[in-house]
């Protein structure tokens, strides 16, 4: 039986030279042949190969770094526990990719033959959790992405007796996985890597993802991943009343406060 492949970075040529250097025990997913007609199809496509592709390999290119969806699809990989193989031109290599690689090399060649005498079988690292089929409270809030103009809005949510966890590493995140409830993605200007990668860690671990969207054009996948957008010059006021005003995440329960804040900031 063949072991499946996803193959996650840019558009470029580089998934042809990957493919001649593997043996015929490999199949490939290639996204590039993901459905491009709405970006539902194409979330749900690329997602679920990241997530049911025992084998991911994360490709970066000299002197660049990943797009930015492929932050995402690695976080899913990863919470999915697929085995993830990165190959990366620059040194150093990216921290978020090097930590939850389980191989990092430099070159292809060194992952091919690597690829070609080694057997593989995913394995399962956490286990999922619908936290929009419960009516229990929300306890527990990760935070990721750019932080610096969340500080007062932590002090806030802490003080209600919610648990904040800022920007995590892998390994403690995994440690915790099952009491984290929602997370809240802040982005400004350029999207930052670790954000992305627990948007689609959240994505796979079906966690409610609040993302925050600084940029006047957002970046089309992303809000696929998220079940609640907040965009324009009152986004971290739109978040706070959200959060303020959320009990459970019940999706009967969290529409109510979602429909009270479209009429008043709308």
């Amino acid at each position: 039986m063949k072991t499946k492949v996803y193959t996650i970075g840019n558009f470029s040529g580089w998934r042809n030279e990957l493919h001649g250097k593997l043996s015929k025990n490999f199949e490939f997913d290639d996204p590039r042949n993901h459905s491009q007609s709405s970006i539902a199809r194409l979330v749900t496509d690329d997602m679920a190969s990241a997530m049911n592709c025992p084998v991911s390999l994360i490709y970066t290119p000299k002197g660049k770094r990943v797009g930015t969806m492929s932050y995402a699809e690695l976080g899913a990989s990863w919470a999915r526990g697929n085995f993830i193989i990165s190959v990366d031109e620059n040194f150093p290599s990216e921290d978020i990719i090097s930590k939850v690689s389980d191989y990092n090399f430099e070159n292809f060649s060194e992952a091919t033959d690597f690829l070609n005498n080694s057997k593989w079988e995913r394995g399962e690292r956490m286990k999922s959790r619908d936290r929009t089929k419960s009516r229990e409270p929300y306890r527990s809030v990760l935070f990721a992405g750019n932080l610096e103009k969340f500080s007062g809005l932590v002090g806030r949510i802490t003080l209600k007796k919610k648990n904040s966890l800022l920007d995590p590493d892998p390994d403690y995140f995994e440690a915790v996985h099952d009491q984290v409830d929602l997370i809240i993605a802040n982005f400004d200007g350029e999207h930052d890597p670790k954000g992305l990668f627990y948007m689609g860690v959240s994505y796979a671990l079906k966690i409610p993802v609040i993302m925050v969207e600084g940029n006047s054009v957002p970046y089309p996948p992303l809000l696929g991943l998220a079940r609640r957008v907040m965009v324009g010059e009152k986004r971290l006021e739109q978040l706070e009343y959200y959060l303020e005003n959320l009990k459970s995440q019940h999706v009967s329960d969290e529409a109510l406060v979602y429909y009270d804040l479209m009429r008043k900031f709308n």
